[in-house]
């Protein structure tokens, strides 16, 4: 079963992953640290990225 984030959630690891990412930090250690998979944080950031608003990212 597919556990559910919330929209606050999503966007902070998003924030912390862009963060992280630009001290040299792979998404897959942020991932691992927050407790998720690397592929759904990636997705995460993808979609925020694409969209540029977190009220669009995460509805």
């Amino acid at each position: 079963m597919a556990r559910e984030y919330t929209a606050e959630f999503k966007l902070e690891a998003v924030k912390l992953a862009n963060e992280q990412r630009k001290v040299g930090q792979p998404v897959a250690k942020v991932a691992r640290d927050l407790g998720i998979r690397d592929s759904v944080l990636g997705k995460w950031m993808k979609k925020y990225n694409e969209k540029k608003s977190a009220a669009n990212a995460f509805p």
